[in-house]
């Protein structure tokens, strides 16, 4: 399903000042609005183990769909459990002793 007027943004747009490259991907996820908001979200994925951020608070995306997703990924490139466990941490912009949010993600709204 193609929406009008979604885009997708790398987030900031110079990736050569970007302090989360080159383990974040980050973008910025934007739908025209015309009389209203028009963001969709704002997504950091980790590289190394395909966790999924809010690169604008300190939250970590999570849903059936995507945590199926990402078990393909880590066993895609070799990644074990153990060594998940090992390299997982909190996202950089989380503050110093920080419990990362959960954020369910449903359905989409469109």
């Amino acid at each position: 399903m193609k929406l009008p007027g979604f885009a997708i943004k790398d987030s900031p747009e110079d990736s050569q000042t970007d302090p989360f490259a080159p383990r974040f991907c980050v973008v910025h996820a934007t739908y025209n609005n015309p009389g209203g908001g028009s963001t969709i979200g704002h997504y950091a994925i980790d590289l190394q183990t395909g966790d999924v951020w809010d690169w604008v608070g300190c939250a970590r995306f999570t849903s059936p769909s995507l945590s199926k997703a990402q078990t393909a990924l880590r066993q895609e490139i070799g990644l074990s459990s153990e060594e998940y466990r090992r390299i997982s941490k909190n996202a950089p912009w989380c503050l110093p002793g920080q419990q990362p949010g959960v954020i369910k993600m449903g359905r989409p709204m469109f």
